[in-house]
Parts: structure tokens; C-alpha cells; sequence
């Protein structure tokens, strides 16, 4: 997994031991609700962990700021389909975050670096 700085990885690896699932669609949520929960509180705006949802209510907290809203959106829509994104609310800015949002949508599909080299080799083949 690639983090943004020491500190998400950190994060990422608190929550995660909070969590009672370990699977992709838990380690996407986590890995993005890491990247802009700065301070531990704020994930529990966002994740409920005894019963392991997410709480909607998180996009509207007060602490967020524009690329926050979007990796949590992302983070949602990951989680579970129905909550959809437009993936223009998403990836539509200079963010930040987008090599992160990249990285998570991996982990969700469980896609490794090996298999994107293959693929592209792949295609290069078939040219």
C-alpha cells in the first residue's frame, strides 16, 4: 500500500485494528477516512465501529474541507455501490489526493501493480 505521509499510514493502521472485518471493501474505507481524519476523533463522524457502518452524517461534518468531502465520498461509494459518486465530484479537481483515491480503488478490486503491467503489455500485444 502506498500512503500519503507516516501519519496516514498510522492512522490507517489504528483504525484497522478498530475494525472487526479486514476485507478490501474495509481496508479502502479505512485506508481514505486515514488520509483526511487528521485528528482520531473524526473518524467516528464517519464510521460507526460496533456496528460496522458508515454514518452518512460525515460528509456534512463541519471539519471537512473540499478534497475531505471527495475521499469521502469515494471512500462510501467503495464501500458500498449504492452510494454513488460522479467520479467528475471526485476526480474533476487538482487534488492532492488523486494518487491516493487511485490507490484505494485498488485495494477495493484488489488490483496489483503486477497485474496493470500485464494488462498494459496486454493490449501493447494486440496492436
Amino acid at each position: 500500500m502506498k500512503f500519503e505521509n507516516i501519519k496516514h499510514e498510522e492512522r490507517y493502521n489504528s483504525f484497522m485494528e478498530k475494525c472487526t472485518r479486514k476485507d478490501n471493501e474495509i481496508k479502502s474505507l479505512m485506508y481514505l477516512l486515514a488520509l483526511v481524519c487528521d485528528y482520531e476523533g473524526y473518524i467516528y463522524d464517519c464510521f460507526d465501529f460496533k456496528n460496522n457502518m458508515i454514518l452518512r452524517d460525515g460528509i456534512e461534518a463541519s471539519w471537512n474541507t473540499g478534497g475531505s468531502v471527495r475521499a469521502i465520498k469515494l471512500a462510501f461509494s467503495l464501500w458500498n455501490p449504492n452510494n454513488v459518486a460522479n467520479a467528475g465530484e471526485i476526480f474533476g479537481y487538482c487534488n492532492n489526493y488523486d494518487i491516493c483515491f487511485i490507490e484505494a480503488i485498488r485495494i477495493r478490486f484488489n488490483i496489483t501493480e503486477d497485474e496493470e503491467v500485464e494488462k498494459g503489455e496486454h493490449e501493447e500485444n494486440e496492436k
